[in-house]
């Protein structure tokens, strides 16, 4: 399932020394629950859009590049300061639409469509 799948990845980018951080909007309780289920030492809690993007650019003062998972529209500005973005859901239309390439793909099991610059086709 999902949760298996993020659990493994965490594991995975942890092995390889690379640092996660929960950092969405929703309630504590919520984002203590998850972050304990997937190993996740560092997050934050009822994050604006705002705090997301001034997170992500905090990391990236310090010499760190970020890669943003976002599902909502919200998450926009934070995906689009970020080095790297992954745009799921109802956010990967809008984050495409502000990002210099992105890789488009419908579905788990259809190709992907490539397109170099925002509004390529």
């Amino acid at each position: 399932g999902g949760e298996g799948g993020a659990k493994a990845l965490v594991e995975g980018l942890h092995t390889c020394g690379i640092g996660v951080t929960i950092a969405p909007g929703d309630r504590p309780e919520a984002v203590d629950r998850a972050a304990r289920a997937l190993g996740v030492e560092r997050r934050f809690a009822g994050l604006s859009p705002e705090d997301k993007l001034r997170e992500a650019g905090r990391l990236a003062a310090h010499g760190e590049r970020v890669l943003m998972l976002g599902d909502g529209v919200n998450d926009t500005p934070a995906l689009a300061g970020a080095y790297v973005s992954v745009a799921m859901g109802r956010g990967a239309a809008a984050a495409a639409a502000r990002c210099s390439s992105a890789t488009i793909r419908a579905g788990c099991s259809r190709g992907s469509t490539s397109r170099a610059g925002p509004g390529a086709s």
